[in-house]
């Protein structure tokens, strides 16, 4: 007979509860032990995914006495790097250490923990940047020689001459542009190969395994190959295409376009209301009025009727023959192409996932009366000038539907995370809501937009800038309904934060200086006074610049860590966004 196990009694006496007593037990100790090492694991996790977004990036910046300086983010303070009046800085794509920069046509490589002027790489340099897994840095002499060096073994390699661009380096293949060629090197080995002899753009795969690149035809359309480093293997796999849209990680989906040149029978869609009287026309001459069929008088009349039905008729032809410039836009999942939309003039957004396509396509006034138009040029402008620029949308091989019936080519589109579509045009923001993937005729929202642009990444909705009476209101939009932020705002300072919650953007701004502001989605809050600019990295790492100096043009830089303003230095003259360029030509 088994022995009947104890249950502990875990249950607080009056003499425990009296004196605070907590009753232990193992179970409650790995119960603990566990949560805190999982959110321990969550942290750094999450730190990790937060940084491989946006890293942590040093800031280069220049003072007043044109001494290059840097700070990190977890530096204990500024690293002087060297006098220099002209500095061309290239950040790693996601190294937080490592930077280039030139100085007198020399490059330096910069462990941003170290200081000092780096390691010199090279002279005479006039191209340079990282590899896009930041092992690797390139560079080009003035002698056209490409040169690449492995930050692992600390070792130059020369690669060719007579070189135009580096394109990118993957593991030991190098990837660059000779005489318009596209060559590939592996310089662990030595051996070298011409992928094509022309191209127009690459891409790499996810897994850096496999290339996409372009050829351009004669008739500006593009054939599409598929190079895959381990088997060399160099297949065509897209053909004539007018312009490619989205596509997957691994290239094996494409949504792109295809000309579409169809001779269109625009003649039926127009009125003609003298079209049989003319084809019953009879033109008169001289030996008509010798044998008395008509009079002089009658045959004047007669001449200038037979020109109106000649430049009718060549109206018609030209109708009849009406070319339509037009695309047609396709999905291709490996071998099969699915027909999304025909005759299209432009796609303005378009999801390879979802297949969710907003487009524009050209349809004309069927109310156009032929007749109405004596001089062929004058109906040949009209109808030029007379298509109507529809809005489409369309969800896979759905039937589209019309958002808005004419619109110029000047356009913006936005798809709205609601199921609604945003555009617009001429200062003007409009709405469509997408029901049962149909989308409905589109309504003005604004007709006063300081800005055309609309920012996307905001949580809550698009924001966007309106100017009405000098105001300039800061608002978001969410179902077709918008929300004030703030008023006053400058249009060259809104930044939405890396976690899509907040809204930093500076207001009142007069002199070079402004108040920096915070929206967190509820309230606005002050975060600094007399603020000239702002960079935003990502939430943790913000730099500003305040007490701006228009005769020496000098700002003084901060650090914002929360709503704590840290002083880096006095009297900057400029700073180095590590967020905009990751190449370099002198």
């Amino acid at each position: 007979m088994k022995k009947k196990k104890e249950i502990k009694n875990l249950a607080l006496t009056e003499e425990e509860i009296a004196t605070n007593h907590i009753v232990k037990s193992n179970k409650t100790y790995l119960i603990v032990f566990g949560i805190f090492f999982l959110t321990i694991i969550l942290l750094l996790v999450g730190s990790l995914f937060r940084t491989n977004i946006t890293p942590d990036y040093p800031l280069v910046f220049r003072d007043a006495n044109n001494k290059l300086m840097v700070i990190t983010k977890s530096g204990s303070g500024k690293k002087d790097i060297t006098t220099i009046t002209d500095a061309n800085i290239v950040y790693a794509n996601k190294d937080i250490r490592y930077l280039l920069y030139s100085h007198n046509n020399a490059l330096f490589l910069l462990d941003t923990t170290s200081g000092g002027e780096g390691k010199k790489l090279a002279e005479d340099i006039t191209k340079y940047g990282f590899s896009s897994d930041d092992k690797t840095v390139y560079y080009i002499t003035k002698s056209n020689e490409l040169h690449i060096y492995n930050r692992k073994n600390n070792a130059d390699y020369l690669i060719d001459s007579k070189t135009a661009d580096c394109l990118d380096v993957v593991g030991n293949y190098v990837i660059y542009d000779k005489n318009s060629n596209l060559v590939l090197k592996n310089y662990n080995i030595g051996s070298t190969e011409i992928i094509s002899k022309s191209y127009k753009d690459i891409k790499l795969s996810k897994d850096e395994k496999a290339m996409l690149y372009s050829v351009a035809n004669e008739d500006n359309t593009y054939n599409y190959y598929l190079y895959t480093f381990a088997d060399s293997n160099n297949e065509k796999v897209l053909t004539n295409i007018s312009e490619m849209l989205s596509y997957n990680t691994n290239f094996t989906k494409f949504i792109y376009t295809i000309k579409n040149k169809d001779s269109y029978n625009i003649y039926n869609n127009l009125t003609d209301t003298l079209a049989d009287s003319d084809k019953k026309f009879v033109t008169y001459t001289e030996e008509d009025v010798k044998n008395g069929t008509i009079t002089k008088e009658e045959l004047l009349k007669n001449k200038e009727a037979a020109a109106l039905v000649s430049e009718r008729n060549k109206m018609r032809e030209y109708a009849k023959n009406y070319v339509i410039n037009g695309y047609d836009l396709y999905y291709q999942n490996k071998e099969t192409m699915t027909l999304l939309a025909s005759g299209i003039n432009r796609v303005y957004y378009d999801d390879i996932d979802t297949k969710k396509i907003v487009y524009t396509k050209n349809t004309w006034d069927k109310t156009l009366d032929l007749s109405n138009y004596t001089e062929f040029e004058e109906f040949k402008t009209t109808l030029d000038n007379g298509t109507k620029n529809g809005l489409y949308y369309t969800e896979y091989t759905n039937k589209p539907s019309l958002i808005s019936e004419n619109l110029s080519n000047n356009i913006n589109v936005y798809y709205g995370e609601e199921d609604a579509i945003y555009y617009t045009e001429n200062k003007a923001l409009y709405y469509s809501k997408i029901t049962n993937k149909k989308a409905a005729t589109a309504s003005l929202i604004e007709d006063n937009l300081e800005l055309d642009t609309l920012f996307t990444d905001y949580t809550n909705g698009l924001v966007y800038l309106t100017n009405e009476t000098d105001n300039n209101s800061l608002k978001y939009i969410y179902n077709g309904k918008y929300h004030i932020i703030n008023e006053q705002v400058y249009s060259k300072f809104i930044q939405v934060s890396e976690s899509q919650e907040f809204i930093y953007y500076i207001k009142n701004y007069q002199d070079n200086m402004g108040t920096l502001m915070l929206y967190n989605g509820i309230r606005n809050s002050k975060v600094a006074d007399n603020v000239s600019s702002l960079m935003y990295i990502n939430d943790d790492l913000i730099y500003l610049t305040t007490n701006y100096d228009a005769k020496t043009e000098t700002c003084d830089l901060y650090r914002l860590n929360g709503n704590k303003l840290t002083l880096i230095h006095e009297n900057i003259l400029e700073w180095f966004s590590p967020v905009i360029t990751k190449q370099k030509e002198n």
